[in-house]
């Protein structure tokens, strides 16, 4: 049976190893925060444990636009069929930016043996729908770690084959790499396939494999785009393929850029246009150097404009996640139909 405890954590991965070891689950979760990486590790952890088969019927997974409200109701009450839980995971459902009074009234009704997540990377922490969920279930809120976790947490990645790794390793290897730890990830799998076998990891091998922050060159990419460059978007796009970068990362970090643009030329079109240049990247969620970066590509582009590339963004995610194009066809289509 699903705990009824209703816990917060200030360690959404402590509070998850802790459930996982007592095979003691809440009945709803709610999966947020800046860092998706760690977000989807965990989830993956979590339905792990407690899911049954992927194919099975007491398992079900709606997407984005194929959320439905009263059929996520339902799924949160019906009894498991011969099976200990019945798990609906909700994704990208875009419950959580408004209010929905039907969905937030249903958080207290879910059956004791089924158990509803949701994973959503955009949260307002002001409506009704969030502060329900936060009061009778479970907020598990991943941020990126700070400097000495993330160091802690490199070292660790090469422990697990025993590596050994050169003094000032992990600094560099986070200096090119840049905080994202899908990024980071995607790097050290590719220097841990070069050194398994010397059994050593070096600043030459970081310098040969990581010369370049991938994080720079997607933004180099996106710069290109918002200029309507073709032929440096694509160049700068074919060395991503090149560096081995996941196309999926690709989409999300041009919609990042995208969504970041629009927030920003709405507030350089409104009344906080005066702001600090300090207080606008703190309305945003980014570095203040960053804000210097993306006021040139505001140029020629309206709020509106940047929304509905925003919305293209979106479209090619659902259009992988729900199996319509391959990730590679989709970022592909994303970057030609932005330029």
């Amino acid at each position: 049976m699903a705990s009824q405890d209703k816990k917060t954590s200030q360690n959404p991965m402590a509070l998850i190893n802790e459930q996982i070891a007592a095979h003691s689950f809440g009945n709803l979760y709610l999966f947020c925060g800046n860092e998706q990486y760690l977000a989807k590790q965990y989830l993956k952890k979590l339905l792990t444990e407690i899911r049954p088969d992927e194919n099975s019927m007491n398992y079900t997974h709606y997407v984005s636009e194929k959320c439905n409200v009263d059929a996520i109701i339902s799924d949160s009450v019906t009894m498991p069929f011969f099976d200990e839980f019945r798990v609906t995971l909700v994704e990208d459902s875009g419950y959580f930016t408004g209010s929905n009074d039907k969905l937030k009234d249903a958080f207290e009704n879910i059956g004791e043996q089924n158990i509803l997540i949701f994973y959503e990377m955009n949260v307002d922490k002001r409506t009704s729908t969030y502060k329900q969920l936060a009061k009778v279930g479970t907020v598990l809120e991943f941020e990126t770690p700070d400097e000495d976790n993330m160091l802690k947490w490199i070292i660790s990645q090469f422990a697990k084959d025993n590596l050994q790794i050169q003094r000032g390793v992990p600094e560099m290897l986070a200096e090119i790499a840049g905080e994202n730890m899908l990024n980071l990830s995607n790097e050290i799998e590719k220097i841990r396939c070069y050194a398994l076998e010397k059994g050593t990891v070096t600043l030459d091998d970081i310098s040969l494999l990581c010369n370049s922050k991938i994080e720079d060159k997607i933004f180099e990419m996106c710069d290109a785009i918002g200029n309507h460059n073709s032929r440096v978007a694509i160049a700068k796009y074919n060395d991503l393929v090149a560096l081995k970068v996941a196309p999926m990362y690709v989409i999300s970090m041009i919609s990042r850029h995208f969504r970041i643009l629009s927030q920003l030329s709405f507030i350089q079109s409104g009344k906080d246009k005066k702001l600090p240049v300090k207080d606008k990247a703190a309305l945003i969620g980014i570095k203040t150097f960053a804000v210097n970066k993306y006021l040139p590509q505001l140029k020629n582009q309206t709020t509106a404009d940047l929304l509905k590339k925003s919305e293209l963004c979106l479209s090619a995610e659902y259009a992988v996640k729900s199996g319509k194009l391959s990730d590679v066809h989709s970022v592909e289509k994303l970057i030609l139909s932005l330029l």
